[in-house]
C-alpha cells in the first residue's frame, strides 16, 4: 500500500509538471523541482516495503522528519497569512515588486501585480507609483520598464504618477532600493503576489519602513501550488540571512 501512495504522488508531480509547461512554459526553471520530485518518489514506489516502511526508521530521523514537516507547515500558514489585507486609503505610495518579463511581454504575475497597483491608484488619486525590479539576463528590458509602459498603454494614470527603479534583481533589492526613492514618513503599500505578500512586508519593515502594508494581488490557481512550494523556501533562506 505504501508503494502505491508513493508511486501515485510521484505521478501526480510529474503530471503537475506538465501541465506547468504546457500553461506557462518552462522559463521559470523551478517548475522542474516537480518531475524531479515525481521522478524520486516514483522510483521509491518502486522499492520493496520493507525498506520504505516508517516504523523501521530510528528514533533521531522519525524526529527530524516531524521537524521538518511542522516547520513547513508553520511556514506555509504563515504565507497564507499574508493572502488577505486590508490596505488603508490614501497611501503616499505603492511600491510594485517585479517579476520575469518574457520576450513577448511581461509575464502574467507581473501583469496582475500592475494591475493591483493601477486599480489601487485609480481609487486613490493623490498616490505615486513606485515600479521596481531590474532588468534579468534572459529579460528584454528592465521590470519596471515593462511596467510602466503596461500602465501607460492600459490605464488612464499619468506618467508623473509613476516612478521608476530599475536595478534591484530581488525582493530585498527591491525594497531597499525602492526606500531611497520615498520619504521616510510616508505611508507605503508593497504591491505583490498574494503568495509572497508575507515575506515581502516581513522584509519591508525589516528594512526600515514603519508606515507599510500590503496589498496582495491575485494569483492563478494552478501555479500557486508551485509558487507556495518556492515561496516557502524562499522565507525560510530569507530567515537564514536575517532578512525578515
Amino acid at each position: 500500500m505504501l508503494n502505491k501512495l508513493w508511486y501515485v504522488f510521484g505521478t501526480l508531480c510529474v503530471l503537475y509538471f506538465i501541465g506547468i509547461a504546457i500553461f506557462t512554459g518552462l522559463a521559470n526553471r523551478f517548475h522542474i523541482f516537480w518531475l524531479i520530485l515525481g521522478a524520486i518518489c516514483i522510483i521509491i514506489g518502486k522499492i520493496p516495503n520493507k525498506l520504505v516502511l516508517v516504523a523501521g526508521l530510528p528514533l533521531i530521523i522519525k524526529i527530524l522528519f516531524m521537524v521538518i514537516l511542522l516547520t513547513i507547515c508553520i511556514i506555509e500558514g504563515l504565507i497564507i497569512s499574508g493572502f488577505v489585507d486590508d490596505p488603508p486609503e490614501d497611501l503616499d505610495y505603492v511600491i510594485v515588486l517585479g517579476a520575469q518579463v518574457k520576450k513577448a511581454g511581461p509575464s502574467r504575475i507581473l501583469i496582475q501585480r500592475t494591475k493591483a497597483a493601477c486599480e489601487y491608484l485609480m481609487e486613490n488619486p493623490d498616490t505615486i507609483m513606485v515600479v521596481s525590479g531590474g532588468q534579468g539576463y534572459n529579460e528584454p528590458m528592465s521590470e519596471a520598464l515593462a511596467m510602466k509602459n503596461y500602465v501607460l498603454s492600459h490605464y488612464d494614470i499619468p506618467e508623473s504618477r509613476i516612478i521608476m527603479e530599475d536595478q534591484s534583481t530581488s525582493t530585498a533589492e527591491n525594497i531597499a532600493f525602492s526606500k531611497k526613492l520615498v520619504p521616510l514618513d510616508a505611508k507605503v503599500g508593497i504591491v505583490t503576489s498574494n503568495f509572497h505578500a508575507y515575506r515581502a512586508g516581513k522584509i519591508a519593515r525589516k528594512a526600515g519602513f514603519t508606515n507599510v502594508s500590503t496589498i496582495p494581488a491575485f494569483s492563478e490557481l494552478p501555479l500557486l501550488p508551485s509558487n507556495m512550494v518556492r515561496e516557502g523556501m524562499a522565507v525560510f533562506k530569507d530567515w537564514l540571512v536575517r532578512n525578515i
